[in-house]
């Protein structure tokens, strides 16, 4: 009995020791937060390419972004109002932060309601892809082919096309 007591006496000394093993421990971390612009994008003039006169061959007119425009195949450019423009828009965001500028990449189809023609080849100014934004407003120009058929109908012909920014 002895030898039990004496057994029992160490392991509450022996576990008071080892209650420093047991102990709770503390670490710290720092908590921090960027704030920045929010990123938009809003349309200032639209892509139109003018007066065309139609030919009996096809033909395209390009709208270059910075507001060029010219032709080749069978379509003659007039100076009849209204006049071409490359469509334009305004991003406002954050200077130094980069971005991802999208265009279409693909055939948008204009339409007078009964005759369709194609609009193609979309470039822009600053170009498609990552751009770092230099200052919290940038302007974005986009000019673009348009594919006249050949004897084309006669109209006024409106679509509409998509442009995107996102920060990176």
């Amino acid at each position: 009995m002895k030898k039990i007591v004496r057994f029992l006496a160490i392991a509450v000394v022996m576990l008071g020791f080892s209650s420093g093993i047991f102990a709770q421990t503390t670490a710290s971390a720092s908590a921090s937060a960027v704030i920045i612009a929010p990123l938009s994008i809003v349309q200032a003039s639209n892509l139109h390419f003018g007066v065309i006169w139609r030919g009996t061959s096809a033909g395209i007119v390009t709208v270059t972004p910075g507001g060029g425009r010219s032709s080749t195949g069978g379509v003659t450019l007039s100076a009849i109002s209204p006049a071409h423009t490359a469509a334009s828009f305004t991003i406002t965001g954050e200077p130094g932060r980069a971005i991802t500028i999208t265009i279409p990449t693909t055939d948008v189809t204009i339409t007078d309601g009964t005759n369709n023609m194609i609009v193609n080849n979309f470039q822009s100014t600053p170009a498609s892809g990552t751009y770092t934004l230099t200052g919290a407003t940038t302007t974005l120009s986009v000019g673009a082919d348009l594919n006249v058929l050949a004897n084309q109908q006669s109209g006024t012909y409106t679509g509409t096309f998509n442009v995107s920014v996102n920060y990176n």
